[in-house]
């Protein structure tokens, strides 16, 4: 998880393209590793399925989002929520990172999700709000 903290991606568009600059990132960071990294991983259980933007040798999944408004902050926690149902029995985190030139907006509303989840939950939400170039 701490290697996302060295991730700085400069302002694109789409969201496609910050999933491949990280995909790439993480490849060069991790070369030396024997770390299997994945992007659009497809995981499912016997009632839902969902497609993972970024799996880290199996064991840290990351959903990525840029630019988000309230309600698409709000549709990426029920996402990643979802995909940590599916995921229950393996124990693994789901880490939402943000894209946002806005930080200090969307770092709170994201603060203020994770609080009211984990007040309901025993598993953990991971939230981290980048900034772009």
């Amino acid at each position: 998880i701490n290697i996302l903290s060295l991730w700085s991606p400069k302002k694109m568009r789409l969201e496609s393209e910050f999933e491949d600059h990280l995909y790439d990132f993480m490849m060069k960071k991790m070369r030396r590793s024997r770390l299997k990294i994945e992007n659009q991983y497809i995981i499912k259980d016997e009632f839902e399925y969902g497609r993972v933007d970024l799996v880290i040798h199996d064991s840290i999944f990351i959903e990525l989002k840029n630019n988000v408004n309230n309600k698409d902050l709000e549709n990426a926690t029920g996402q990643v929520l979802k995909y940590q149902r599916i995921l229950e029995k393996s124990n693994v985190p789901v880490i939402l990172l943000i894209v946002d030139k806005n930080y200090e907006r969307v770092h709170n509303k994201l603060h203020t999700f994770i609080t009211d989840y984990n007040k309901k939950h025993f598993q953990k939400l991971l939230g981290i709000v980048v900034v772009p170039k």
